[in-house]
């Protein structure tokens, strides 16, 4: 019975630092956006030479070590490549000094049916408190590739995050993001991209937040000294 009693404190010790640590790690490394949903009959948006989607996402703080990755596929075959433009601004007037960042990529193998988000497009990204949109230019001559989107889309996101809808332009131009984009989708039912970001929180702590996780810390190396001292 001694010894069941001495471990009862320990029991109860462990416990309220799994506690503590999972709130503190809470904090840190996860999913900001992710959609998914039912695939209507006309959810893949071809990415051409001339037409183009255009997809946005809002933060009202920042992140670090930001990927994203969107659900792509090839029209009609693979090995065609793109480029996309992540910016803070979209539309005509739009230059590369609303540019956070560029990447080519090559659409995957496909047999054209949904998938779930296989794309990383970008990583690695600080992203400050703003309104971001990316848009694509084909570099695959006659070939092309496809955005899946989803009309009923399920958006779970971070507090402070948004995903906006998606838009579509039949003249892509010379530079994506300058193009004139539309409002894509149905009436109020507007298409949402197929779609994960995620990245680390950069945002600091509320000064009471800290004081509550410092009173738990306080409290637990309190018990544990008197633990140490009761054996």
């Amino acid at each position: 019975m001694e010894k069941q009693t001495k471990e009862i404190p320990a029991i109860q010790l462990a416990r309220r630092v799994s506690l503590i640590l999972i709130f503190a790690l809470s904090c840190f490394g996860s999913t900001i956006a992710s959609v998914s949903g039912t695939q209507p009959t006309d959810g893949l948006t071809t990415i051409s030479s001339t037409v183009s989607p255009a997809l946005s996402f809002s933060f009202s703080q920042g992140f670090s070590n930001v990927s994203i990755s969107l659900s792509l596929s090839p029209l009609p075959s693979s090995g065609t490549t793109a480029i996309v433009y992540l910016t803070t601004q979209i539309g005509p007037g739009t230059t590369s000094a609303e540019e956070v960042a560029t990447s080519t990529f090559t659409f995957p193998a496909s047999d054209y049916d949904y998938v779930t988000p296989n794309i990383e497009l970008f990583s690695g990204l600080t992203l400050a408190p703003n309104t971001y949109y990316l848009t694509f230019s084909n570099t695959g001559g006659t070939n092309y590739g496809g955005l899946w989107s989803v009309d009923l889309g399920s958006a779970v996101v971070s507090p402070g995050v948004t995903v906006g809808e998606q838009f579509y332009t039949t003249n892509t131009g010379t530079y994506a993001p300058a193009a004139s984009y539309s409002h894509q989708g149905f009436g109020s039912n507007y298409y949402l991209p197929v779609m994960t970001i995620t990245g680390d929180s950069t945002a600091t702590p509320e000064p009471s937040t800290l004081v509550a996780l410092g009173f738990g810390l306080l409290s637990v190396a309190t018990r544990m000294r008197k633990a140490g001292t009761a054996r």
